[in-house]
């Protein structure tokens, strides 16, 4: 039993780390805020790296965004991204049930 906790642990902690990247031109891509950040401040980090915003994450801090070029990770920590994932791998726990607010 504790053999089956632990692969489910590792599981769940690998999916996240698996789909960490970088943003490529004109892909969606998942960015994380720090926790507090409003969707405003998130949403005018992404204009000032001339991203345009898709949709809002399940919570403030999340958004979907595209960018018009490649972007490093100094760049998108610049406009306070802390992480950048692949939205459809994790899509469950992004997709937000309501519109922009």
């Amino acid at each position: 039993m504790w053999f089956a906790a632990g692969l489910l642990l590792i599981s769940a902690l690998a999916l996240p780390l698996l789909s960490l990247r970088q943003p490529s031109p004109d892909t969606e891509v998942a960015l994380i805020f720090a926790p507090g950040t409003s969707q405003d401040a998130a949403m005018a980090g992404v204009a000032m790296a001339n991203g345009r915003f898709v949709r809002p994450g399940a919570w403030p801090n999340v958004l979907i965004a595209v960018f018009p070029n490649d972007l490093a990770w100094r760049d998108l920590w610049s406009i306070g991204a802390l992480v950048a994932i692949d939205p459809l791998a994790v899509g469950s726990c992004l997709i937000s049930n309501g519109a922009a607010s």
